[in-house]
């Protein structure tokens, strides 16, 4: 009976173990092995900082590219291909807020007026990114 109990209790543990080791790994699992889908940053040609963009990702709490340059009246699409739940948020002029966006899911916003817009996400504000609208 004594090594039934011992045997009992062991399984018990190892199967604690697992779960508990299951729910660690679950969140970030492919936060950075899994190249980013189509949202993934498409940079035009020309070289200098950021190049032109029609899309945004998140992922690894940064958004990618960081900083891009856009035509005025395109379309900018924020992909969130992280764990975590984003915004992409102009909170000095209000020209755009994504909304908060869980993993796989994207928000485009038209880009009509020209100059610099800074955005942060507003779960995570040390996230910030700017987009120059020529």
């Amino acid at each position: 009976m004594n090594v039934d109990k011992r045997i009992l209790t062991t399984l018990t543990a190892l199967g604690a173990l697992l779960i508990v080791l299951s729910l660690v790994a679950i969140p970030f699992k492919g936060t950075d092995a899994e190249p980013a889908a189509s949202g993934e940053a498409q940079q035009g040609g020309g070289g200098g900082g950021g190049g032109g963009a029609d899309a945004v990702s998140i992922k690894g709490f940064k958004y990618a590219p960081p900083q891009a340059t856009v035509k005025a009246g395109s379309k900018v699409t924020f992909t969130n291909d992280d764990g975590a739940p984003h915004t992409a948020t102009d909170t000095a002029t209000g020209a755009f807020d994504t909304g908060t966006l869980n993993r796989g899911q994207s928000k485009a916003v038209t880009l009509q007026q020209p100059g610099t817009i800074n955005y942060v996400c507003e779960l995570h504000p040390f996230m910030k990114g700017t987009l120059t609208v020529e």
